[in-house]
Parts: structure tokens; C-alpha cells; sequence
């Protein structure tokens, strides 16, 4: 953080899930007084396959917002004739550049989700080993970008809120 710097830049990343329509809520706010430009990230897993998010969601678009603007999205990973998927895996981050000029990276979240009977489980995924464990054999998706990305954030030393 530069040290003339009066107010950092952040973005509060946060998931939930619903059961009907197999369906995944992301969301991000901008609690600082600074305006940014944000890409998001998510990679979602259907049972350990890929599944296609869109542009917007392999940061191939970018959203402005100003102080306190916050968004919630909606992914319906519900297929026509076909059962709910059981386990669905999420990794969800952010980059951004806010008004003065720096560049941002939230850190790499993981969650699981299990939709059993009416209900999505979320849990969060915590630590390497765990992460490891429940994305390890995964195929990688937009982390390659992100990463390629990232090379030219300077110190990368974006912080992330999640709620």
C-alpha cells in the first residue's frame, strides 16, 4: 500500500447456495470509498467436471463500482431431465484496480456445496491439506489467467472480506 495512502481498497467477495434449481449465489461488494475496476473469478466443479460460467465470471469483463455498490449473481447449474448434481466444488476471487491506480488481488477462496434432499451445505475449504484434498484432482480452469494476470498486479498484496 502506497504511503500517502489514505483509504485501502477491498472487495467483500461472498457465496450462498439453494437447493431449488441447483443454484449458486455469488456476490461482491466495495465497502471502502474507493471506486474500482473489478474482474471476478469462479470456477465451478458439477461433480468434478467443469462447468461454463460465462465471460463475466472468467474475468473476461469488468464491472465498475463505486463506493458501497455490491452485486449478487445467480449460476443455475440445473440441467433439463437430468438430477441435481450432488457435490459441487467453487473457487471464487477478484482482482481489481481501484482510483489511484493500484492493482488488487483477493485471495483465492474455496468452498464445497452438497445439495442433499432441500438442502445446499456450503462449507468452506480451509488450509493447503483441505484445499488439496477437495481441488487437488480438479482440472484447472481460470486460475492460469488469473495467474498470468496477477504477473502484472506489482506486489499483489490485494486483502479480501469475506461476510
Amino acid at each position: 500500500m502506497a504511503a500517502n495512502r489514505e483509504d485501502a481498497s477491498y472487495l467483500a467477495l461472498n457465496l450462498e447456495a439453494q437447493y431449488l434449481g441447483a443454484t449458486v449465489f455469488p456476490s461482491m461488494g466495495n465497502p471502502t470509498r474507493r471506486t474500482v475496476s473489478a474482474q471476478a473469478f469462479l470456477d465451478v466443479w458439477a461433480e468434478g467436471q467443469p462447468v461454463d460460467v460465462g465471460p463475466f465470471y472468467r474475468g473476461e469483463e469488468r464491472t465498475i463500482m463505486g463506493p458501497g455498490d455490491a452485486w449478487r449473481g445467480s449460476l443455475s447449474l440445473a440441467k433439463r431431465g437430468t438430477p441435481y448434481p450432488r457435490l459441487v466444488s467453487v473457487r471464487w476471487w477478484a482482482s481489481w484496480t481501484d482510483d489511484l491506480g493500484e492493482r488488487c488481488e483477493s485471495h483465492r477462496k474455496h468452498w464445497t456445496i452438497t445439495f442433499e434432499g432441500s438442502t445446499a451445505l456450503i462449507v468452506a475449504r480451509l488450509g493447503a491439506s483441505e484445499i488439496e484434498r477437495y481441488f487437488g484432482k480438479l482440472p484447472r480452469l481460470n486460475i492460469e489467467k488469473a495467474d498470468a494476470d496477477a504477473s502484472t498486479l506489482g506486489d499483489g498484496t490485494g486483502s479480501l472480506v469475506t461476510s
